[in-house]
């Protein structure tokens, strides 16, 4: 007589596989079943596809993000509603900027302008793709972040529509945006030396594939140098 075989005695393979085929919310269930579920469930491929959400939790739970199981995470965000103070900010981004898997960062629509200039900078340009549309940047947080990015960027997709960057110097805006693939600038009240640069750099060397320069003034923009840019 065949005898009968529990989930609980099921090799750790087996388990996986059952595990992989629950979503996120279930995944966080399964770790509060038994020690030997939670270890399973620790995975860190199971959870490679979590967004982690940064405004719903304290900075003393931001350690979260160096865990076992939030290893291969690639996405964070950081709600519209969240304003941290200075020295919760600089907690929250040392612990992106450590954490060696995230390659996305969603900052749209956020008040960071607490945030220091060069962790800023540093955060940015170790993504792979950002977006701080309509992100409240103070002047020296941008021109910190296009100076970083003109001497060395991982980024390849920057979405910074409705944020100034008229006060970038114009040689560091051009050479940082050239780096990447995609730069969506709309309505960034962008100059016309700053997009002559732009341009003038793009005829040169670039890896811009894709820019979207809505909503902003290109009249005054050398004719020539425009048609050698694009």
């Amino acid at each position: 007589m065949v005898g009968c075989v529990t989930i609980q005695i099921l090799p750790e393979e087996m388990l996986l596989k059952i595990f992989c085929c629950l979503d996120l919310q279930e995944l966080s269930t399964v770790l509060l079943v038994c020690k030997e579920w939670k270890e399973v469930a620790e995975a860190p491929w199971l959870w490679k596809k979590l967004e982690v959400v940064v405004g719903q939790m304290k900075v003393n739970n931001i350690g979260i993000l160096g865990t076992r199981r939030l290893e291969s995470v690639k996405r964070v965000r950081l709600l519209s509603k969240y304003h941290p103070d200075e020295e919760e900010a600089e907690a929250v981004f040392q612990a992106i900027i450590e954490h060696e898997g995230i390659k996305e960062l969603n900052i749209s629509q956020n008040e960071i302008s607490k945030v220091n200039p060069v962790t800023l900078a540093n955060a940015v340009n170790t993504m792979e793709q950002v977006n701080l549309f309509n992100a409240k940047l103070t002047s020296q947080q941008c021109e910190a972040l296009f100076h970083q990015m003109a001497r060395d960027t991982k980024l390849k997709v920057l979405s910074i529509g409705c944020v100034n960057i008229s006060g970038v110097n114009p040689e560091f805006l051009a050479a940082g945006l050239n780096k990447v693939n995609t730069a969506r600038l709309c309505n960034t009240a962008i100059t016309t030396e700053q997009l002559e640069a732009l341009f003038t750099v793009m005829a040169e060397r670039s890896e811009l594939k894709e820019v979207d320069l809505g909503h902003n003034n290109l009249a005054e923009v050398n004719a020539e140098v425009l048609a050698h840019g694009i």
